[in-house]
């Protein structure tokens, strides 16, 4: 029932429901970009989900980590929150739960999105439906669990939301330069600088 209402009250904040309107918005934008012939569909379609995956998780974890988190601080209620029989610990896992199950389902919608736009454009295909599955668990999943466990504790350490802002910017810097000296196709100009540093990376 409690988890229910953390998802009642993450529907009913207008900045969940731009996420969950541009999201898939950006899914079909970069779905547009698939083509025939020479080019590999799977290649297009791991791209596709790279991309997604690296411009979106780091711009929404940021933006709505400090409503599912911070509410309590933000609305001055925190006292009137610790008087509740809710343990600390229960509270600060059921929002945990909370913003991974809402990051996944959308992914999943965006992911399930960008396969049947592909599907149409391309014809079916085992391939690209194994893709999506596999990308949804070794590389959304873990993704998701690690930032916002990443995003609690920065809650949980600070409680303040500008401090949040400015340590997500920097993690999606990193992540966004890590993957360029890797050599992502993601990005433009990016090139491996060490093939020590590379293996690493796909490790």
């Amino acid at each position: 029932m409690l988890f229910i209402n953390e998802w009642l009250f993450c529907l009913r904040q207008p900045l969940v429901l731009i996420c969950m309107l541009l999201m898939p918005i950006f899914s079909i934008i970069l779905s547009a970009g698939a083509q025939e012939g020479n080019y590999n569909p799977g290649s297009q379609l791991q791209l596709a989900h790279t991309m997604l995956l690296m411009m979106v998780l780091p711009i929404v974890l940021g933006a709505l980590s400090p409503i599912v988190f911070l509410r309590d601080t933000s609305s001055h209620m925190s006292e009137l929150i610790n008087c509740t029989p809710s343990t600390h610990k229960k509270r600060w896992l059921l929002r945990y739960g909370t913003m991974v199950s809402l990051l996944s389902v959308w992914f999943v919608v965006c992911f399930a999105l960008v396969l049947a736009l592909y599907t149409v454009e391309l014809g079916f295909s085992a391939e690209l439906f194994t893709i999506t599955i596999l990308n949804l668990l070794l590389l959304v999943l873990p993704s998701i669990l690690l930032t916002t466990a990443f995003s609690l504790w920065l809650s949980t350490y600070w409680q303040s939301a500008m401090v949040m802002y400015v340590w997500i910017a920097a993690f999606g810097i990193i992540y966004l330069m890590l993957g360029s000296m890797a050599g992502s196709p993601v990005l433009a100009g990016s090139k491996v600088i060490s093939e020590t540093f590379y293996n690493a990376m796909l490790c």
